[in-house]
């Protein structure tokens, strides 16, 4: 399972999932066959070169698997339909990374729900931005923050979407494990890969 773009042999493993639950009230039946599918699933999807302007994150798990996700800066602008907030430059020094994109308009952080909280926001346009305004002393910047239904159709290619799916059912399966959501709720999660198939 592994590709320039992942590292997931061990994530997608029922033994890695089993063990990441903090407590184990139920278990999943179908856990080992659903793997299998992820498995087969990313062997069928091959990568696709990135066009035009791009922003990559490498999100990394604690087993040392990792994926990367890859935006198009372009349909990531097209998809803004909100009015910039104003966010605190100090704390958003704490997602910086001085290689986003676009230098110039408000700031654009996309929110990845599936990471841990302190991690939830990905800054993909804006770093150096960001760093001008902390040398100036500046408290706040505009800042688009997207929500995933609306930075998931800017996600470069269907890889990287499934990529993004796969993580969502992974944290979904351990919250329904774990006993934080029903299975009504996890099936809704489960559901968004079929569209891979």
């Amino acid at each position: 399972m592994t590709s320039p773009i992942y590292q997931l042999d061990t994530v997608l493993s029922k033994r890695y999932i089993e063990g990441a639950c903090s407590e184990r009230l139920q278990d999943y039946p179908q856990l080992g066959r659903l793997l299998a599918k992820y498995r087969r699933l990313l062997a069928q999807w091959h990568d696709a070169p990135a066009a035009g302007s791009t922003y990559e994150r490498t999100i990394e798990f604690s087993s040392g698997d990792y994926y990367v996700l890859r935006w198009s800066v372009e349909r990531t602008l097209e998809s803004i339909r909100q009015t910039p907030l104003s966010l605190s430059v100090p704390a958003l020094l704490g997602v910086l990374d001085a290689e986003a994109c676009l230098e110039e308009g408000p700031v654009i952080l996309v929110h990845h729900p599936f990471l841990a909280e302190e991690a939830q926001h990905i800054l993909i346009s804006g770093g150096r931005r960001i760093l001008q305004y902390a040398e100036r002393g500046a408290e706040a910047i505009e800042a688009y923050v997207l929500a995933p239904e609306q930075h998931y159709p800017a996600l470069q290619t269907p890889l990287d979407q499934l990529l993004y799916l796969i993580h969502g059912s992974i944290v979904a399966l351990m919250n329904y494990m774990e006993g934080h959501i029903s299975e009504e709720e996890l099936q809704e999660f489960l559901d968004q890969t079929t569209a891979f198939e």
